[in-house]
């Protein structure tokens, strides 16, 4: 029998961590806007795609910015409640980003010339500054030091890489999504449609199926992931289908 005290316990609030972050960014927007006295210009602008140079110089601060953070906030610091603000440079960086793009129409703009090849340097940085940073935990008797925080080399190398892979994957991940997934269809507009509303419920499912499904069921933790996967995914859609299915919850979810 489904212990309920051991639900609510593990149940929590999941990922909605960073929807309150969201919401602070969002609100810190709100005054911003609201400072300049510009709400009239809110419309797009015609911005022209960041050249590699501008990139370069984005990878290079949000490295430098999160290598800074890092000294002074581990990765299992508890902050304000959130799990930790380890990345917040990286959360902070693309929500302004984010902004800047659909006002600029930026999504549409990128060329996918420019994708494909931060993609690439996104491979060749996992392949040498990644590399660099874990062998900075094996020679940590030399004064390396951890592989992520407290000031250490390998922190620096993993910073490093960690903003260039992060910048040239979502820009390949724009440009594969909108080529190829892009699609008017049904199956994709209710996805899209209740997208938020599953992100907010999962936690719930997640530990319902954990608990009552896959508890008593012994296998490979992957292949038990998998089985997780294909259970909670149509589960948790569905659920928030029909929640939003009530009067006004639409406008929340």
């Amino acid at each position: 029998a489904l212990n309920l005290e051991f639900f609510l316990n593990n149940a929590g609030t999941g990922p909605l961590w960073f929807v309150e972050m969201l919401l602070i960014f969002e609100l810190g927007y709100v005054i911003w806007r609201v400072a300049k006295r510009s709400a009239d210009s809110l419309g797009a602008r015609a911005r022209p795609f960041p050249s590699y140079r501008k990139i370069g110089v984005f990878i290079a601060a949000l490295a430098l910015s999160a290598y800074l953070l890092r000294i002074v906030v581990t990765l299992d610091a508890q902050v304000l409640g959130f799990p930790s603000l380890f990345d917040l440079p990286q959360y902070l960086s693309f929500f302004i980003i984010g902004t800047v793009a659909a006002r600029g129409d930026w999504l549409m703009k990128m060329p996918n010339s420019m994708a494909k090849r931060m993609f690439v340097i996104a491979l060749v940085a996992s392949a040498t500054l990644l590399i660099l940073a874990l062998a900075g935990t094996v020679v940590a008797s030399l004064g390396w030091g951890s592989l992520i925080g407290g000031g250490s080399l390998s922190s620096a190398f993993y910073a490093l890489w960690d903003s260039t892979f992060a910048v040239g994957m979502t820009m390949f991940a724009v440009m594969l999504f909108r080529g190829h997934y892009n699609s008017p269809g049904r199956l994709w507009k209710l996805c899209k449609e209740n997208f938020y509303g599953a992100y907010v419920l999962q936690a719930p499912f997640i530990v319902a199926v954990a608990v009552l499904v896959l508890s008593s069921v012994h296998m490979e933790s992957l292949l038990k992931f998998g089985l997780a996967a294909v259970v909670i995914l149509p589960v948790t859609w569905g659920a928030a289908y029909f929640v939003r299915k009530i009067p006004f919850a639409d406008r929340v979810l």
